[in-house]
């Protein structure tokens, strides 16, 4: 089953590449270096109308001077790869080659694409998310700022810090947060921010989207913050989750137009995409 599913994924890619002619090339910018890196789990339900259709994803928050960095675990190494080959004169043999290497991460490389990046001293937050089944790579400029209610109650400890409760609503969803003012971050997961405290686990009413600390620390190492703001197009949260829902239309018409699926289900495939519905923002 996994080799086929690594065969599919393969198929996909090299009808991509013909019909779009996507290239890998990424021109990055360094704008800081990491000091901590605060790593949570995150649990969510994919379909709205599926309680059983939950998945979990590793997420890290890179914390820096001057920014800070929320996106997947294994994001860094699958740009690290993108970066060796996105000066490759061949850019289809290239990006397959890069392909094969990413194939080999957790989950295949397949896994949560949004980035968010968070400037520490003010409320300005940019959501961004590169595809390589898109053409347009997308930004949105927020300027966030939650009107938390701070609970009084008896300290929690999650992860070995004591806690603090606080409530929110949030783009649509009601959500329940514990922060710690052990790690005096006015951060979180996700596009969270303002409180005296790094947020150690939240989640929203239906426990539908739930983040929770499984890790923070210090690191002494070189590790970058990169962020291009020019390889972006602005747009705002409603378009972009229409351009997503356009974009995976579009893939699904490719596939059952191709011919070069052989014996693949593709129904099964449409039917796993078009239920992909349960965005964590509610617009």
């Amino acid at each position: 089953m996994q080799i086929k599913i690594a065969k599919l994924r393969i198929k996909i890619l090299l009808l991509i590449l013909v019909r779009y002619g996507v290239a890998i090339a990424q021109d990055d910018v360094e704008i800081d270096k990491v000091n901590y890196i605060a790593s949570y789990l995150y649990t969510f339900q994919e379909d709205s109308l599926s309680n059983d259709r939950l998945k979990s994803e590793e997420m890290n928050l890179y914390i820096g001077s001057t920014y800070s960095k929320f996106e997947h675990a294994y994001a860094y190494q699958r740009d690290s790869i993108i970066k060796v080959y996105k000066n490759h004169t061949n850019q289809q043999e290239a990006t397959q080659i890069a392909w094969s290497l990413i194939q080999q991460l957790p989950g295949g490389g397949h896994f949560t694409k949004f980035k968010i990046l968070k400037e520490n001293n003010n409320d300005t937050i940019t959501f961004f998310e590169s595809n390589i089944t898109s053409k347009v790579n997308l930004k949105v400029i927020q300027n966030i700022q939650i009107d938390w209610n701070l609970v009084e109650s008896n300290d929690t400890i999650i992860c070995n810090y004591k806690c603090h409760k606080a409530t929110c609503n949030f783009s649509g969803r009601y959500y329940k947060a514990w922060y710690t003012m052990e790690l005096p971050f006015n951060n979180g997961p996700y596009k969270f921010l303002g409180l005296p405290g790094l947020i150690v686990k939240i989640e929203d009413k239906e426990g539908q989207h739930i983040f929770e600390l499984t890790s923070f620390n210090k690191i002494n190492y070189c590790m970058p913050i990169y962020f291009n703001k020019e390889r972006y197009k602005t747009t705002d949260m409603r378009a972009y989750y229409r351009a997503k829902k356009t974009r995976a239309m579009e893939l699904v018409q490719l596939i059952n137009n191709s011919q070069t699926f052989g014996d693949v289900n593709t129904g099964e495939i449409e039917a796993k995409i078009m239920t992909l519905n349960n965005y964590i923002e509610r617009l």
